[in-house]
């Protein structure tokens, strides 16, 4: 943990925030076993929170939107400069809330570059705040953000900031000192070797300057420059001035670069920088490329660089890459297709639509077809839906659900006419979900009456929940009025009961909460409400909580007369 920390810690130092994101976008998929960068597969489509209840279904229902906003972006330029936009016009509460939902945001690689820049903006408006909640989420690597903090707290106050590291554990307060040694303000107060000794880390300081003495003087000659890398070292800390190094040299001389790659020992460096590499390769002579992979001895290296071949191909010529997949065996051709097509989607979806239509049934899988029908929606959603009404019959159920789905966010009504088209339950209640979400936004009473006629209980009772409860928050009486109008009861008690979890969990007025709970009927409905309430009182009300456990304990008692069976 220590080595990747310090890697994002040269990131910050040599190349300033807008470079270190684009790196920790590109380095993240590679440290993680399973993620999507090495599986081939990213998410469909990025899922963020929304079945939670309490304070952080309101947050992240709220939050959701500007951050899908962000992850729909084309390019990952565009992505950036709209994650920085969101960041900078929110203030410290609605980045709490933003930062809650971009925990639920699938992909490794954009959860932690959203997360890392936005920890940064918290820091600037409540350092502490952000502190905390980095402390209270069971991050992975924790670490990351705290370094994203501490940078940007030493520049507002350093000594409470130092204050602060001083008083985590010391796995905890080395990643807050490479924020703090990052800082430009660290730097410039001439005080870096003080705040080491205070916080007990001399040791860690002392090689962070050893890298940095090498980075301050680079060769130009890429070969010279691997050898003095060599001499220093190639632990994961050392990963992106490999990479430099390697894109530099594969433009001169890639077969010498090639061979200098493989005799790295380090496993995560070589699988790293080899990948990159490759992919540069690739985009200047694919051919060569690829047969220079297609050479290596069979084994997880070849897999890997045939993988990174053609991958990086498909940004020049698509066509050709996927025909020279088909020279690897069924399993690497497989894998290799579903890349060249994930990577040709993000520049030409109509254009891998057509590909996906010619090809026989049962060759592109469901993944695939779900995420061409996603991002082909997002640039026409018409000519998306067309496409998907004339591919054969399984293929069209797929496509037209993840049509659909893109379309939710934007063209709520129209949606809600055609969710009906979808045959698989789950993805038509998922559907169903984001219409009502979306909807309410600009008219919560047309969303509900939508959801009114809705087939799917699931997909009524979710909707409602989650329009009520965001309603709740800034007209209560019409939200209580809205709920009263529900036409069946049963939805209308589980209805009641989400809106009495969220309200408690907001400390709202006791009144109000005990107002929701009067009117819930159902006492099986009743009886989880009530011990809701005890557990969401029992430290701030204890009078209170204390009677409705006993309510939650006479309704359970209750049950076995009102169900002799």
């Amino acid at each position: 943990m220590r080595g990747r920390a310090i890697l994002f810690l040269a990131l910050l130092i040599g190349a300033g925030t807008g470079a270190f994101i684009e790196a920790h976008w590109a380095v993240v998929g590679h440290l993680l076993p399973g993620s999507p960068a090495s599986s081939g597969a990213p998410s469909f489509p990025p899922e963020l929170p929304g079945s939670r209840t309490g304070r952080e279904t309101q947050a992240a229902t709220t939050a959701s939107a500007p951050l899908q906003r962000v992850l729909a972006e084309p390019t990952e330029f565009s992505k950036f400069a709209a994650l920085y936009r969101t960041a900078a016009a929110a203030d410290a509460e609605e980045i709490h809330s933003l930062i809650l939902a971009a925990n639920g945001i699938d992909a490794p690689w954009d959860r932690r570059t959203v997360l890392s820049v936005l920890y940064r903006r918290y820091a600037e408006l409540d350092p502490e705040g952000a502190v905390a909640l980095v402390l209270a989420t069971p991050y992975q690597e924790p670490g990351i953000y705290l370094s994203a903090i501490f940078t940007a707290w030493s520049r507002t106050d350093l000594d409470a900031a130092v204050d602060q590291a001083r008083a985590l554990p010391l796995w905890l307060r080395e990643q807050a000192a490479l924020g703090l040694f990052a800082s430009e303000t660290v730097w410039r107060s001439g005080n870096r070797r003080e705040i080491a000794r205070s916080l007990g880390l001399e040791k860690l300081l002392n090689d962070l300057e050893t890298r940095w003495a090498l980075e301050r003087s680079p060769d130009s000659d890429p070969a010279t420059a691997w050898s003095r890398l060599a001499t220093s070292g190639a632990g994961v800390a050392d990963m992106m001035r490999y990479r430099g190094v390697a894109l530099q040299w594969v433009q001169s001389d890639p077969y010498v670069a090639m061979q200098a790659v493989l005799a790295l020992q380090n496993y995560q460096v070589r699988s790293f920088v080899l990948d990159h590499a490759l992919k540069a390769w690739s985009q200047s002579d694919g051919e060569a490329a690829f047969e220079w992979a297609f050479s290596q001895s069979p084994g997880r290296v070849r897999s890997q660089a045939l993988l990174s071949v053609l991958e990086g191909y498909a940004d020049t010529d698509a066509l050709q890459a996927l025909a020279l997949a088909q020279r690897l065996d069924l399993r690497d051709r497989s894998m290799a297709t579903e890349r060249i097509v994930l990577r040709w989607t993000e520049t030409d979806p109509a254009a891998v639509a057509r590909w996906i239509a010619g090809r026989p049934e049962g060759e592109a899988s469901v993944t695939l077809t779900q995420n061409v029908a996603y991002r082909f929606a997002e640039l026409d959603a018409d000519e998306a839906m067309r496409w998907a009404d004339g591919l054969r019959p399984e293929a069209a159920r797929i496509a037209v659900a993840a049509v659909l789905l893109s379309m939710a966010t934007t063209d709520p009504e129209r949606v809600a006419l055609l969710v009906d088209r979808i045959e698989d339950p789950e993805q038509r209640v998922r559907t169903s979900v984001e219409v009502a979400r979306a909807w309410a936004g600009s008219d919560p009473q047309a969303a509900l009456a939508w959801l009114e006629t809705s087939v799917d209980a699931d997909a009524r009772q979710q909707g409602q929940s989650e329009i009520l409860s965001s309603w709740v928050q800034s007209d209560p009486e019409g939200a209580l009025a809205a709920l009263d109008n529900l036409s069946d009861a049963a939805a209308r008690d589980v209805v009641a009961l989400r809106l009495l979890q969220s309200l408690s969990f907001y400390d709202a007025e006791t009144a109000a909460v005990e107002t929701l709970y009067g009117r819930i009927v159902d006492p099986n409905v009743k009886q989880r409400a009530a011990a809701s309430l005890y557990s969401q009182w029992a430290e701030s009300q204890p009078e209170l909580a204390e009677k409705y456990r006993r309510e939650a304990e006479r309704l359970a008692a209750d049950q076995p007369n009102r169900n002799p069976s």
